[in-house]
């Protein structure tokens, strides 16, 4: 027979190294190139809208200015609370397209011009009344020559 072999734990198997963690490269390239295509596109888009600012631009500008001011109620400018703040942004809101329209077409400068003098009369007196109302009526008439 065969002679004893002294008996020995068990080797335990030398555990492997864990994997290098995968590079989601392919991945992430992917999303780079699909933000810059989306970006480029955006910008691209912002471009051709400022670039096209044509007369048809300039007449919705001037329109959406008057539409502002015919929502526009002078006397509860000074309410304090939401209607004040309402009214106070769409009389901003009128001044402002109207000089985006008077930019870009020349035929609304006397449109902005009046809107712009009603403010600057208003923060002299702080009162809407007298030459802020004078040059406000006119700008309501301007708007409906439109």
């Amino acid at each position: 027979m065969y002679p004893q072999q002294p008996q020995h734990p068990p080797i335990a198997p030398v555990p492997y190294p864990p994997a290098p963690p995968r590079r989601r490269t392919g991945l992430v390239v992917a999303a780079l190139a699909a933000g810059l295509l989306l970006g480029a596109g955006a910008v691209g888009t912002a471009w051709a809208v400022v670039a096209n600012d044509t007369p048809s631009d300039a007449r919705a500008d001037a329109e959406a200015a008057c539409g502002a001011l015919d929502r526009f109620d002078p006397d509860l400018l000074l309410d304090e609370g939401p209607d004040g703040l309402t009214h106070n942004y769409r009389w901003s809101s009128a001044m402002t397209l109207a000089q985006g329209a008077a930019e870009a077409d020349a035929r609304y400068r006397p449109l902005a011009e009046r809107l712009l003098k009603a403010r600057d009369a208003y923060y002299q007196g702080l009162e809407l009344n007298g030459e802020p109302t004078d040059h406000l009526e006119e700008a309501h008439r301007l708007c409906a020559d439109l």
